[in-house]
């Protein structure tokens, strides 16, 4: 599966406590919310969806607006840390005393960047059709990155547009495969019965 991105509606912003003094926190997801991806189709993160990813100590990297020459943080040193809870991905980062860090933190803290996004990969998915439109469920995915961002990182750039038409491509591929699928089963169950039912007259013909 290819890497794909999604932004998330809610806040990231300064922790004041003094236990937790200079950390960003914030979802990067939220569950059971129903988005819509640009026109193309429906999607929805069930809970559970990055706890394989998260048990295992997947190397996550918490970049600034994706990236990767912009790093704030990284599960595997200790200062990006990932958990899931009833309401999504929570996320929490020790940004680094850097120029970027301090541009970062600053930015948030007044409230001129409030929004993440988050990359992953997906390992499975579930469709549907409901109320005429097509819904996908992620079941399980890898997580790549976080990232506190400017703008939603899914827009209308071409770029978005083109990974969103191939993963609903993908999906009319499948239902086809599965609809084909089908009929081959019903056709073949079809043949069964007729062979049965000229077998019984065969039989009946001679007795």
């Amino acid at each position: 599966m290819q890497p794909e991105r999604r932004m998330v509606d809610g806040r990231i912003e300064m922790r004041a406590d003094d236990a937790d003094a200079g950390k960003l926190a914030g979802y990067a997801a939220v569950f059971n919310t129903e988005a819509d991806i640009g026109g193309w189709f429906f999607e929805r993160i069930q809970p559970g969806a990055f706890a394989k990813s998260i048990g295992r100590g997947d190397d996550v990297r918490a970049l600034w607006n994706h990236d990767p020459m912009h790093v704030l943080g990284r599960t595997a040193s200790g200062t990006l840390s990932l958990r899931e809870d009833e309401h999504g991905l929570h996320v929490e980062i020790l940004p680094p005393d850097t120029q970027l860090g301090r541009d970062v933190t600053t930015l948030i803290k007044r409230g001129d960047v409030s929004q993440m996004s988050f990359g992953f990969r997906v390992v499975s998915d579930k469709w549907e059709m409901r109320d005429g439109k097509e819904v996908r469920t992620i079941l399980e995915a890898d997580l790549l990155d976080v990232s506190p961002v400017t703008f939603p990182a899914y827009d209308a750039t071409s770029i978005s547009a083109r990974s969103s038409a191939t993963i609903l491509e993908r999906r009319q591929a499948e239902r086809e495969a599965q609809q084909k699928q089908q009929q081959e089963s019903d056709r073949a169950a079809i043949e069964a019965e007729q062979q049965r039912m000229a077998m019984r007259l065969r039989l009946a013909e001679l007795g």
